[in-house]
Order: structure tokens, then C-alpha cells, then sequence
């Protein structure tokens, strides 16, 4: 299993090597207040990462309501799961 993650990553590693190779010529950043040359794969990248910290962010508070959905369950569990066992050892009525 780990020679195919090595594997995996190398193939990524390669192709991410062969774009940026690709794509080195440089292009105008322009911002507010200034502008700077920078490659065009570098550009790509950042703005990548850029994307996947925001939608990281964006999802942290649905995951936090779905943790605490998840530890209300389980005390539902543990409590339902405590009266079934106190209802086995009530003694049951004989049907005469």
C-alpha cells in the first residue's frame, strides 16, 4: 500500500513538474496598489490554494454541527440503550 501512495505521489509530483514547465511564461499580476511579474503556474497554484483554504473554511461550521449532531445521537443511544436494559430485568406479568 505504501508503494502505491509513493507511486501516486510521484505521478502527481511529475505532472505538477510538467506543468509548471509548461506554463513558465510569466504574466502580470495586478492588484490594488501594485503589480508584479510572476509565472503563469505559479499564479495557477496560489489561486488553487487560494480556493481550497476558502472552501475548507466555508465547511468547518457545518462540520462542527454535524460533530455535535453526531454526540447528541450517541447520548440518545447510551440512554435508550440503559432503559431497554432496565426494562429486560423488570419481572414480567405471567398471562394466567
Amino acid at each position: 500500500m505504501k508503494l502505491i501512495k509513493t507511486l501516486v505521489m510521484l505521478v502527481i509530483i511529475a505532472i505538477g513538474v510538467s506543468f509548471a514547465i509548461l506554463n513558465a511564461k510569466s504574466v502580470p499580476l495586478n492588484y490594488y496598489f501594485d503589480a508584479k511579474e510572476i509565472s503563469l503556474a505559479l499564479l495557477i497554484a496560489i489561486t488553487l490554494a487560494a480556493g481550497a483554504l476558502i472552501g475548507l473554511l466555508l465547511s468547518v461550521p457545518s462540520l462542527f454541527r454535524l460533530k455535535r449532531s453526531n454526540r447528541q445521537m450517541k447520548n440518545r443511544i447510551k440512554f435508550f440503550e440503559k432503559e431497554i436494559e432496565h426494562l429486560r430485568t423488570l419481572p414480567s406479568k405471567q398471562i394466567e
